[in-house]
């Protein structure tokens, strides 16, 4: 079954998993496009992308029937409700899609070393230390993930990873939480990730219940 997970952070917040095992020829019966949705389709020409393109429509189709996804001048997705907010990523085996009633970010990541090897490049002098000798290519793809939710929740262009997306730490209490701040020109913000570890997958988020993220313009 396509279907993988849901998860429930609350009564108005919640992740959806879709394994990415179908053709797009096989997802269309799940899902009745609008006018704008088949033009969509029509121009995407990899199939990886259309699968996931009908994957996300079928997802959010479950929990809200009757919105379609839109995109602003950055490229981030959103609803016509403006109390509803989204965010959708994928990996190489999953589509994921987050809604809420606050501002949020999703992503999720297949563990490799292509993030270890460009560690360099998106994380700070301090932030180094995060990747252990044990699991070197988990920690980085964690620490890649977790910054690549909080650029989906600033929804701001030109962020340079390694000085405005910042992570300050891991909980030690088994909560998997990371404590992390977003540095713009307009303000200093701080934020708390959830993470999850799924085989070769790993799943980060983050929901803004203050509406911190508007401070950032």
């Amino acid at each position: 079954m396509p279907f993988d997970k849901q998860i429930w952070l609350n009564s108005n917040t919640a992740i959806q998993l879709w394994e990415l095992s179908e053709a797009p020829v096989d997802l269309l019966p799940w899902l009745t496009l609008t006018p704008d949705e088949k033009i969509q389709l029509e121009n995407i020409t990899n199939e990886k992308r259309q699968t996931e393109f009908l994957a996300t429509r079928i997802l959010l189709r479950k929990i809200f029937p009757e919105e379609s996804i839109s995109y602003n001048s950055v490229g981030a997705p959103y609803l016509s409700n403006p109390e509803l907010f989204i965010s959708v990523a994928h990996s190489r085996k999953y589509v994921c899609l987050m809604h809420s009633k606050y501002p949020c970010g999703v992503d999720i990541e297949t563990i490799e070393s292509k993030a270890l090897r460009i560690a360099k490049r998106f994380l700070g002098e301090s932030e180094i230390q995060f990747i252990s000798d044990e699991y070197p290519a988990r920690d980085a793809t964690l620490l890649w993930s977790s910054k690549e939710s909080l650029y989906k929740l600033l929804k701001k262009q030109g962020i340079e990873f390694s000085k405005q997306l910042l992570i300050h730490g891991f909980s030690n209490d088994g909560q998997r939480r990371i404590e992390a701040s977003i540095i713009t020109e307009h303000a200093y913000t701080n934020h708390e990730l959830v993470y999850e570890l799924m085989g070769d997958q790993v799943l980060t988020w983050v929901v803004d219940k203050k509406n911190e993220c508007y401070a950032h313009g």
